[in-house]
């Protein structure tokens, strides 16, 4: 399947007018040289980038001097109004107005008359548009693909990608292709569970972050040799500001730099407004290996074999994590990056594999100098089987804990021979992948097929 683009921005008009008109304003442009408004009801939303992008780039005002209102709900008028003034408010060709309950004189009116005459909306039958109904998810992704078309912007020629939300069979038959080309775009992703909700209607928050990812799409990050500006965030793992890094971070730096893109050393984070401020200044994260989880972070007792834990790593970690996914940035967990996930999603380890999961298979080597090395079998169609192009691989492996009671939404995409989970994917997210073993460090190793794994990554954060 194949996507047109012509290049063309969606441009945040959309998202100004659309989330202004239910307060009384009109169209609103607030000029690049304002003072950037204080929202206190934006800082530390997870759709924050989504609102200061549109307002830092002169496109829209609040509510009120200090409120966005990022949870209310955007009406049908609302959005086919944002699409019309984004064609810059083109005259309709005369035609009476379809629906009866759109009056002449209405602020949506000649936005309705201009997407009915070009098939983005139909109306909901009876002759009715219900303009000042909330909108829905399902609707929201049936008028963008028609809108799609209309721009030339659309799926060309026969195209269809599978959908595994939980709640597929209450998405409308008439909304099914809406709902995969969004989701094909990374326009409309899905919620916790692996949940559509087609039902569910659309706020000002989300409306303003699928406006956004949709002009994304279209124009998406340049990638090349030094990737400058693909920024791939590194988690904590040591001094930052130290001259020389550790062969271990080092490892990490050169991987992204050879598939790429720029390496961002993240602090260790103490309060998730710090890890909303640092997520926002990067297009991807890295969560990278280390040492022991302390139990307490999934409500275990500790085993007389954990080893050593670093508490505020692990606060710095889950921090990081949750403001990741609450973005929806893609995520390449590896190793301990991997157990946190897990744990995150509210899964627990083993303290001490030999001990607690009996294996004959060694997941860390006896004397700890090097990798041990084993099998792992991958499941079809998985992201690393989209990465490596093959099912059954051998892989280094560096790690005294595993994965015991599965996380929340997580699905196990590759195993070693003994049953220990070696890959985990987070339903619902746009790319968030957790493996058990060290990409970075097979690629130092000259195994430069597993540089396809930061390239991946690279790719996500492109889109």
């Amino acid at each position: 399947m194949y996507l047109k683009t012509k290049g063309r921005k969606l441009v945040a008009i959309l998202i100004a007018f659309a989330l202004l008109i239910p307060y009384g304003y009109g169209a609103a442009f607030a000029g690049s040289d304002e003072t950037a408004p204080a929202f206190t009801d934006v800082t530390g939303h997870w759709a924050e980038d989504a609102i200061m992008y549109a307002y830092d780039n002169g496109l829209m005002t609040g509510t009120s001097a200090d409120k966005f209102s990022p949870n209310g709900n955007l009406t049908r008028g609302m959005a086919v109004t944002a699409l019309y003034r984004a064609e810059s408010a083109p005259a309709a060709s005369g035609s009476e107005n379809p629906f009866t309950d759109v009056k002449d004189g209405a602020y949506y009116a000649e936005a309705v008359r201009w997407a009915a005459e070009n098939d983005i909306v139909t109306g909901i039958g009876g002759g009715l548009f219900e303009p000042n109904a909330n909108i829905t998810r399902e609707q929201m992704a049936a008028i963008l693909l028609r809108y799609a078309n209309f721009t030339g912007d659309g799926p060309v020629g026969a195209w269809a990608i599978r959908l595994d939300f939980t709640d597929l069979d209450q998405i409308s038959d008439w909304a099914a292709s809406g709902a995969m080309f969004c989701y094909m775009k990374g326009v409309i992703t899905g919620k916790p569970g692996n949940l559509f909700d087609p039902k569910a209607n659309v706020t000002r928050a989300e409306f303003a972050t699928m406006l956004m990812r949709y002009q994304e799409s279209l124009n998406p990050k340049p990638e090349g040799p030094g990737g400058a500006s693909v920024k791939i965030g590194l988690s904590w793992m040591e001094d930052i500001n130290a001259e020389e890094h550790g062969e271990d971070l080092q490892a990490y730096i050169d991987a992204v730099k050879a598939a790429g893109a720029e390496a961002v050393l993240l602090p260790l984070i103490t309060s998730a407004e710090q890890a909303q401020n640092e997520t926002g200044n990067i297009d991807a994260l890295i969560m990278t290996g280390g040492g022991d989880i302390d139990p307490a972070e999934y409500g275990e007792a500790p085993s007389d074999l954990l080893e050593d834990v670093d508490t505020a790593r692990d606060k710095s970690d889950l921090l990081l994590l949750k403001a990741a996914i609450d973005k929806d940035i893609p995520v390449l967990a590896t190793c301990r990056g991997m157990q946190v996930l897990n744990v995150l999603q509210g899964g627990t380890l083993y303290q001490d594999i030999p001990t607690q999961f009996g294996t004959s298979i060694l997941h860390r080597s006896v004397d700890q100098v090097d990798f041990a090395y084993h099998d792992i079998t991958v499941k079809s169609g998985s992201f690393i089987d989209q990465i490596m192009g093959k099912t059954r691989f051998s892989v280094n492996s560096w790690h005294h804990q595993g994965i015991k009671d599965l996380g929340k939404g997580l699905e196990v995409t590759a195993t070693s021979d003994d049953g220990m989970i070696e890959a985990v994917e987070l339903q619902g997210a746009a790319f968030v992948l957790g493996v058990g073993f060290h990409p970075e460090w097979l690629v130092a190793d000259g195994q430069t097929e597993f540089l396809a794994f930061f390239e991946r990554l690279i790719e996500e954060a492109s889109k």
